[in-house]
């Protein structure tokens, strides 16, 4: 099944195989390129609907297997090459906003193609903030946490929900703030808002 979390520990097992740090004619998969291309399509298939907080054990383990940026590509290879590591580094920042999401118990129902649609998917984006903040808001935090998280909900918008405007993330935050009655820190933020974006 597409959504089977099961099938990513097998893809996860063929992919750990295939290691570069193993002997090329051991590898179930020996060319580099076709093992970049198999993991990016796996994680990144619009098929495939698993929940990256679900998966993500197994897509780190295939992450630490990609080849590293200074394998060799050749003529038209090198160019598929150059695309490969920018997924990958795609990839790498997917992965820590999974961490994150799941530091703060953030049940999103994302998949990976999720996560890159959300930097272009403006309603998609948004609707996942909103979420983020439902979840954070559901009980009090004190203001060590909020003044701690705003680093963490910008990487997160960053990587992951870039399509949500900049000023709209800072107005969720602040609203967040009021509700749990944290003024102190909502000024800082309110501050840091009309610096970055302006007039409110």
């Amino acid at each position: 099944s597409s959504s089977d979390p099961d099938l990513f520990k097998i893809l996860a097992e063929v992919v750990q195989a295939s290691s570069p740090a193993l002997p090329r004619p051991e590898r179930l998969i020996q060319n580099p390129l076709l093992l970049m291309g198999f993991i990016l399509r796996c994680v990144y298939s619009e098929d495939q609907r698993c929940h990256a907080v679900d998966i993500f054990e197994s897509v780190d383990k295939m992450y630490a297997c990609i080849p590293k940026a200074d394998a060799t590509a050749q003529g038209a290879d090198a160019d598929l090459w150059v695309g490969f590591q920018r997924e990958a580094d795609e990839l790498e920042k997917h992965l820590t906003c999974v961490e994150l999401l799941q530091k703060h118990k953030i049940k999103l129902s994302l998949s990976f193609a999720d996560l890159r649609r959300g930097c272009s998917n403006e309603n998609l984006a948004v609707h996942c903030m909103w979420n983020l903040f439902r979840v954070l808001g559901t009980r009090y935090r004190p203001a060590v946490f909020w003044r701690g998280f705003q680093q963490e909900l910008f990487y997160l918008h960053s990587h992951a929900f870039a399509a949500v405007p900049l000023s709209s993330v800072y107005d969720m935050y602040v609203r967040c703030l009021v509700e749990q009655e944290h003024f102190e820190v909502m000024s800082v933020v309110v501050e840091n808002w009309t610096l970055t974006c302006g007039d409110m």
